[in-house]
């Protein structure tokens, strides 16, 4: 449903030649109208539908330029906004209901000092419970917006102080299989993550919109929109 690949390409180079036309200031304008909207529609907690038809319409004006991978401003700490899980409703159902989950992503220089150089984490607030989910992330040589997901992965949890180291593996095939995947996730490529929109001020209240693009076949198709908090603030 979200625009990927050439159409991606055609609406970017549509909404750039408006700035030639119009002048950046307008096209700015509908950036932020757009913008505005969806956040709105969240806020109003909006059909799916509606939400991802509004994607599709802040796309094009992406600030990034279809470089989220590779911009600097990628890196920080960013809170889970929304999601769009193509898990089956009644899974989606479960988890929604047990967890109510707040959910926070660091990449980058805000990933670096407690997880290494080169890897995103996945931060996973439980009740008095955290999860940390870290693993690599490096952009994919062919393409600017997406990051590919590789091994090493390490899954621990943090309980009252202390750091309980859960389950870490090499590969991905393995880490799938801790997830009791299915043969045909177990054998998909690596996961690929494209940077549909991104915000590029560096300033708290960013905006990010991403996909999972290729991989395993459980997540292929989720959609995610993050919001920047200050570095440190989980």
């Amino acid at each position: 449903r979200v625009l990927l690949g050439a159409p991606l390409a055609a609406l970017h180079a549509a909404a750039l030649a408006t700035v030639g036309a119009a002048g950046a200031s307008d096209v700015d304008a509908q950036r932020e109208a757009r913008r505005a909207e969806l956040l709105r529609l969240i806020a109003s907690g909006a059909p799916d539908e509606r939400i991802l038809a509004q994607i599709d319409a802040l796309v094009p004006y992406d600030p990034s330029r279809g470089r989220g991978a590779v911009d600097g401003a990628l890196a920080g700490t960013w809170d889970l906004l929304w999601t769009k899980d193509e898990a089956p409703a009644a899974v989606q159902l479960v988890r929604k209901t047990l967890h109510q989950p707040v959910g926070t992503q660091l990449l980058g220089d805000a990933a670096a000092p407690r997880f290494g150089a080169g890897r995103v984490a996945q931060l996973l607030d439980v009740g008095a419970v955290r999860f940390e989910l870290s693993s690599g992330a490096t952009p994919a040589p062919d393409d600017a917006r997406v990051l590919q997901i590789f091994p090493p992965f390490r899954f621990d949890a943090l309980v009252g102080g202390r750091r309980l180291h859960i389950a870490a593996t090499d590969d991905d095939a393995g880490f799938r299989r801790l997830n009791a995947r299915s043969a045909e996730a177990i054998a998909a490529p690596r996961n690929r993550y494209a940077q549909l929109y991104l915000d590029v001020s560096g300033s708290v209240g960013d905006l990010r919109v991403s996909r999972i693009v290729e991989g395993d076949s459980a997540i292929v198709g989720n959609v995610y929109i993050h919001s920047r908090i200050p570095d440190g603030a989980r």
